[in-house]
C-alpha cells in the first residue's frame, strides 16, 4: 500500500500528527471491526486494510510528533 491511499483509508491528512492519527484510527477501528458488521467477508477486509493504513503511517511518522 501507498503512503497516498493509506492517507486516504484512514481520512487524513499528509501533515496530520502522531495524536490525529491515533484518534483516527480508534474512531475507525471501532466503525469497522468485523464483529461490529456482522463478521462478513467484506468488514473483515476493509478492517485489515485500515490495520494496513495504520501500521504504515504509524511506521513512517516522526518519533518525535507525540502531539
Amino acid at each position: 500500500m501507498q503512503p497516498a491511499k493509506a492517507r486516504e483509508v484512514m481520512g487524513v491528512s499528509r501533515d496530520c500528527s502522531l495524536r490525529e492519527l491515533n484518534k483516527q484510527y480508534r474512531i475507525l477501528a471501532l466503525r469497522l471491526h468485523p464483529d461490529k458488521n456482522g463478521d462478513t467477508p467484506e468488514a473483515t477486509l476493509a478492517f485489515q486494510e485500515l490495520n494496513t493504513a495504520y501500521q504504515l503511517l504509524l511506521s513512517s511518522a516522526p518519533a518525535h510528533d507525540a502531539n
